[in-house]
């Protein structure tokens, strides 16, 4: 039998043979014919470094599945990538820009087990490029009523240069550059001549465009007058802000910088928001804005300070020393401790260092306790509000005195309300056999350790509620004395704040890593899910959904689960990842649905992540010679173009040494191809990518040149030229 090989197949063939003597034999027999195996990639498309990636391999011929390996002796794969079994390489790029090269193996799956498998192996290349993205924090102001005179907007971020410009709607606004953190833009009053919610982005030569941050038009009618109170203590507790204005509607939600409170709708003039202590850890100036969902707007805002309060010592450690001793460091305990509080002795500031916002350490020099007396601690507080604290006493002994014990450390020194009983160490100075540790006053079972070591048991009847306690130590005898007093935590166990984010560059065709991060861990799992949708851009032909961007594990919901005692989510198989696909528009990521156990724990409104895809020059991301005879061949090009157009190819051949070629380039008009193409239902389903195929006939005969290369326009510009050789 002879014959060429085009699909995987089995015959069952009666093969009959005949001796001389004219006897025969019959037998049936079963052929198998598979095509030779070939891997057809040779290179990958481009990585950005620190973006998601993600490239399928390919191979023909054998039969399907495939599946892919590294080859015995490979250079691994650049690391944070892998490869599946379906020979897919995806996750995120965190190495250095450069060429990685390493082999691949392939093996198909024959119809039937009583055959052999097929393999291959082929060299594949990956270019790791910088992504250089340029960052946008935060716009100011971020939002202004429609129909107002024209405004500078302040734009801070990161990486910006002097050729870097602010972007309003894709537009360019007059940018001045102030540093590389900060940009200026002169916004005409004809843009915000309607309600509108605005998208701004920094756009830079050298690093391409930012994320989008939204700058609110506001309804006219939409402001605030004032907010009752307009102040409150850093580190406090929960409570409600009346917000006075006009406009608001039963749907106008207050936020403070930007973060959607829980609002109550009392008159059109009149707001309740909850602000939670969450809010409350830092000082500082907030702003306070409405936004109304129909006619869409945000008002003015209105600032909120959140102030220092005055500082609370409670104990000293050491509380005393002996005359003429040397430099120690003084621990404060107390409350409405920050980093800029600062430990006075007599009303002289010492060199003071925080730890915590119930703990200060203080360098205090051997001259402060040079003779017998005493000093007096206090803790001051910058504004605004802050101030000084009251006073703790300080004993300087005299040289006979017997010294007092001193705590320094407790270990643990906090717990959840409910738990077991435990073993708390406590770690000082001066404590003797008889040192007796006790809880708010009452003495626990104490064991003796050395000189600065004890432990006490603690049993879970003293740990059930919330709060805090007092634990001192006692030395035995008369002039034993007490310790000063640590505080040790007994807190409630609340409900976890959620994160959602969406890490690496927005570019088409790539992946991104999805990550869900809880504040701290609970006691019950937490389960929820993410939802993806996808809005093309409005001046796209068609409804392109591009059915390729969705989540790694297949599909637009993604569930997921947080153990007890972790914080991060888990997927079921391995990081998250979000395809980009390859059509211009919004992808916007939702968190619908968090509980723990089972109680709804869901923001409101829920963690919301958007990523914008631009329209962008095409991208070639495969390149081969097919159909080819001595005088003619064809050239398929693969790739997507995001605004789903292409308006010509370019293509030139290289002719062998001594050769000439009398058409060295051909252009080709692709205009009317693509857009029939693009606007054909069937296209839908492939985003923006596409197949060109291109015949040629040589004259002079193909065996005459020695490569094409490749290149595609649209719109916005022209591809990564490509080439490949006869």
């Amino acid at each position: 039998m002879a014959g060429e090989v085009s699909a995987s197949t089995e015959l069952l063939l009666s093969v009959t043979v005949t001796d001389a003597s004219n006897t025969s034999v019959s037998k049936q027999v079963g052929v198998f014919f598979r095509p030779p195996l070939v891997i057809t990639t040779t290179s990958m498309s481009n990585a950005y470094q620190g973006a998601g990636y993600f490239f399928p391999l390919g191979a023909e011929g054998g039969s399907s599945p495939y599946n892919w390996t590294l080859a015995p002796g490979s250079n691994p794969l650049p690391a944070t990538l892998s490869m599946d079994i379906r020979g897919n390489i995806v996750g995120n790029v965190m190495v250095a820009p450069g060429t990685y090269s390493f082999t691949v193996r392939v093996t198909d799956t024959p119809l039937y087990s009583r055959y052999p498998s097929y393999t291959a192996t082929g060299q594949v290349s990956l270019t790791v490029l910088d992504l250089g993205v340029v960052l946008l924090h935060t716009l100011t102001p971020h939002s202004t009523p429609a129909g107002g005179p024209p405004f500078t907007l302040t734009v801070d971020g990161d990486y910006f240069t002097n050729n870097s410009v602010v972007r309003w709607n894709g537009s360019n606004l007059t940018t001045t550059y102030v540093s590389p953190q900060r940009l200026t833009a002169s916004v005409p009053a004809s843009l915000i001549t309607n309600v509108q919610e605005a998208e701004i982005t920094v756009f830079d030569p050298a690093r391409g465009s930012s994320l989008a941050s939204l700058f609110q038009v506001t309804s006219p009618g939409l402001a605030i007058s004032g907010l009752a109170p307009s102040n409150a203590v850093a580190g406090g507790g929960s409570f409600a802000v009346t917000v006075l204005g006009t406009g608001f509607v039963p749907e106008s939600q207050v936020r403070w910088n930007g973060t959607s409170l829980v609002t109550s709708f009392v008159s059109a003039t009149e707001l309740t928001a909850t602000v939670t202590a969450a809010l409350l850890t830092t000082p500082g100036a907030f702003n306070v804005t409405v936004s109304n969902p129909a006619p869409p707007g945000t008002s003015n805002a209105s600032p909120f300070l959140v102030e220092f309060p005055v500082p609370a010592p409670t104990s000293l450690s050491p509380a005393n020393q002996g005359a003429g001793g040397g430099a120690f460091v003084l621990t404060v305990t107390g409350t409405g401790f920050f980093p800029q509080s600062v430990v006075r002795w007599n009303g002289q500031a010492l060199s003071s260092t925080f730890v915590s916002s119930t703990v200060l350490h203080a360098n205090v020099g051997a001259a402060r306790i040079a003779t017998a007396g005493s000093a007096q601690i206090r803790v001051w507080n910058p504004g605004p509000g802050g101030g000084e604290s009251s006073a703790l006493t300080f004993v300087i002994k005299a040289p006979s005195a017997a010294p007092s014990p001193a705590i320094t450390l407790l270990n643990p020194s906090e717990t959840v309300a409910g738990g077991n009983s435990l073993t708390v160490a406590v770690q000082g100075t001066h404590f003797v056999e008889g040192s007796q540790v006790r809880w708010n006053g009452i003495a626990l079972p104490t064991t003796f350790g050395s000189e600065t070591a004890l432990t006490a048991a603690v049993d879970a009847s003293r740990i059930a509620l919330a709060g805090s306690v007092q634990v001192t130590v006692t030395n035995p005898g008369p002039d034993g004395g007490t310790s000063n007093a640590r505080v040790f935590t007994i807190s409630e166990a609340g409900d976890p704040l959620v994160s959602l984010s969406v890490l690496g560059g927005v570019l088409p065709g790539q992946q991104n890593h999805v990550a869900v991060t809880l504040s701290h861990a609970v006691t019950s799992a937490v389960s929820g899910q993410l939802s993806l949708t996808f809005l093309p851009d409005s001046s796209l032909s068609g409804d392109p959904n591009d059915p390729a961007i969705q989540f790694s594990p297949g599909g637009r919901t993604v569930s997921f689960l947080v153990p007890v005692g972790r914080t991060t989510a888990d997927f079921g198989r391995g990081i998250l990842m979000l395809q980009t696909g390859t059509v211009a528009g919004r992808v916007t990521v939702t968190m619908t649905s968090l509980r723990s156990g089972n109680k709804d724990i869901l923001p409101s409104p829920p963690p919301v992540q958007t990523l914008l895809v631009n329209q962008e020059a095409p991208r070639i991301t495969g390149l081969r010679i097919i159909n080819r005879t001595t005088t003619s061949f064809a050239v398929e090009v693969e790739g997507f173009t995001t605004p789903r157009d292409l308006t010509q190819a370019t293509f030139q051949f290289t002719p062998k040494p001594g050769q000439t070629l009398t058409t060295p380039e051909t252009v080709a008009a692709l205009s009317e191809a693509a857009r029939n193409w693009f606007q054909n239902p069937a296209s839908f389903d492939f985003g923006s990518q596409f197949v060109y195929t291109k015949p040629f006939t040589f004259e002079g005969g193909v065996d005459s040149i020695a490569s094409v290369s490749v290149t595609l326009s649209n719109t916005l510009g022209q591809s990564n030229k490509v080439s490949t050789s006869f």
